[in-house]
């Protein structure tokens, strides 16, 4: 069952190979700012209240159709679209901590988790994008099918799983992923410990990209696979034998269209401004 029905975020680029902030096309996205030509990827300290209040406004003005900003400290995840699902809490969140714009919640990355339900299936190739701040706080090495899931919607069925999902996968990267059939393209990038970071992933019908920081990786991926409509619920910080997240997610959104990249690049800057 589906509110709305949209394309799939997905996938996501070849290996991972990913340019931000100025980085050369054949280097990593850099964890410590290291040798090598790493470079530090830091989304900077938590923005004043009239920044975050322009940034709601923005993403509410720039269409999303499900927002939630993560910041109450007991009950349900408000949706700040009017008549959208609430996000029901389970397991151990810890809640109003820090977030980069206000507040947000902190997922313990072993039971904590957040229901949206059965929404938002993005079958077909529709459009979408998924856009979302978050602070990993949990680098240590996994193993076998574990993943620090940011969002997931998908089932398994008999021709194997279906779905979206945005993580941290075994190879501890980012990965932005649709799921069709058992097959998907991730696009990769290497997280830093501790530190906000701006992830949008985009589907317009006919490719899938990848955003971090603001910056388009450099390679986009085609996919015109209509993705199945799912009967599992999209959830914040978890998804069923597949892991949770360990860390701070803040400023969910959720759109049923292609955000282009001076909007990516417009919702980054006004996060960063003082």
């Amino acid at each position: 069952m589906s509110i709305r029905p949209l394309p799939l975020l997905s996938v996501m680029l070849a290996t991972g190979c990913v340019t931000i902030l100025g980085l050369d096309e054949d280097r990593e996205l850099a964890a410590d700012g290291g040798a090598g030509g790493s470079s530090s990827i830091d989304g900077g300290a938590g923005a004043s209240g009239a920044t975050a209040e322009a940034y709601a406004a923005r993403v509410l003005k720039d269409g999303a159709v499900a927002y939630y900003r993560m910041e109450e400290a007991a009950g349900e995840f408000e949706n700040e679209v009017a008549g959208g699902p609430a996000a029901v809490p389970s397991g151990k969140i810890t809640r109003a901590v820090a977030g980069k714009l206000g507040s947000a919640a902190e997922f313990d990355g072993t039971s904590g988790k957040a229901t949206i339900g059965d929404v938002f299936d993005f079958d077909g190739v529709q459009p979408m994008s998924i856009e979302v701040w978050i602070k990993w706080r949990d680098t240590k090495p996994l193993s076998g099918p574990d993943y620090h899931q940011i969002l997931h919607k998908g089932d398994s069925t008999a021709n194997g799983q279906q779905g979206y999902n945005l993580s941290i996968d075994n190879t501890n990267s980012f990965t932005f992923t649709r799921i069709v059939d058992d097959g998907f393209f991730p696009a990769r990038a290497t997280p830093q410990e501790d530190v906000w970071m701006y992830l949008v992933g985009v589907y317009d019908g006919n490719r899938v990209k990848l955003y971090v920081n603001g910056a388009l990786a450099p390679k986009d991926a085609p996919d015109t696979r209509p993705l199945p409509n799912t009967s599992g619920a999209l959830v914040i910080g978890a998804a069923t034998n597949w892991g949770y997240f360990a860390g701070a997610i803040d400023e969910l959104a959720i759109y049923d269209k292609a955000l282009g990249a001076a909007t990516v690049k417009m919702h980054y800057d006004l996060a960063n401004e003082p």
